[in-house]
């Protein structure tokens, strides 16, 4: 980010710091984070943490503000649809755990972190570094590295079996053991998600099947697979169109590290997978 930057949020930090009202600080906070990666080296257009060698850091300030305002639209939009004095509330915990009550929520409407495709601290690292959070490597589903040998009880899902057995040996290989805690985690998860819905009610996770070593990797069915296996009932899959921004795109240019953004060579399906409590 360069010295002048770095100069700059130490100064922000300072100023936010002075602000009696906490909602105020967190957003200020928010807005700060977002301004991180645009006034860097790294690439703008990557979902990668990778850093463009000819391209310099620009001055934070107007990062700052751009972000600040953007942030303002979208909270005057959150507010003005939620303008029939619905109570909100949001909460920060483990997806694993969730911090409701039984048969309290009226449907789910999400997309699930994908099995080592995208790591979540990695494209938030500029904000870890600049805020000193410490990162908590268990609580990432999907993370690759760092996991024990444990899968004595565990049993893949049906579309992942082959993979988890014999692609990638079990627990012999960091892939293996990886994808034996990714849908371990995911079946806990799944598993609250059905304790804290209503009776009849609906759950619908976006989600896409990348290509590995010439083959579809089958997420979606995989989910669709626990979903049954928890005791949800009507799964059903269906393709979604694919959007010209991609987050699993087919390649990159070897010379900037971009990422394509051309739906048609993307060698991802899409689908969202619903099911009925």
């Amino acid at each position: 980010m360069g010295e002048a930057n770095c100069r700059s949020l130490v100064s922000y930090f300072a100023a936010i710091g002075k602000i009696d009202d906490p909602k105020l600080r967190r957003w200020l906070k928010l807005a700060l984070s977002s301004a991180l990666r645009p006034a860097s080296r790294w690439l703008s257009g990557s979902i990668k943490a990778q850093i463009d060698p000819d391209r310099l850091p620009t001055p934070i300030g107007p990062h700052f503000l751009r972000s600040a305002r953007a942030l303002k639209r979208d909270c005057s939009a959150e507010n003005s649809s939620l303008a029939t004095n619905t109570p909100v509330f949001v909460y920060r915990a483990d997806a694993t755990m969730l911090p409701l009550r039984d048969q309290s929520i009226d449907a789910i409407i999400t997309s699930p972190p994908y099995w080592k495709m995208y790591d979540y601290f990695d494209v938030h690292r500029l904000t870890y570094l600049a805020f000193v959070w410490c990162y908590q490597a268990p609580r990432q589903i999907g993370r690759f590295y760092g996991i024990g040998r444990d899968g004595a009880e565990f049993i893949a899902p049906r579309y992942m079996k082959s993979w988890y057995m014999r692609h990638f040996r079990q627990e012999e290989t960091c892939n293996g053991r990886s994808l034996r805690a990714y849908w371990s985690s995911m079946r806990q998860h799944i598993t609250e998600a059905k304790r804290v819905l209503r009776d009849g009610v609906v759950v619908a996770y976006a989600i896409a099947n990348p290509v590995r070593n010439g083959r579809r990797f089958a997420l979606a069915q995989a989910l669709a697979g626990v979903l049954e296996e928890v005791g949800f009932q009507d799964v059903e899959l269906r393709r979604r169109e694919q959007s010209h921004r991609r987050i699993l795109p087919s390649g990159r240019d070897t010379r900037t590290g971009r990422f394509s953004s051309n739906a048609s060579s993307a060698s991802v399906e899409e689908y969202v997978v619903y099911a009925r409590h």
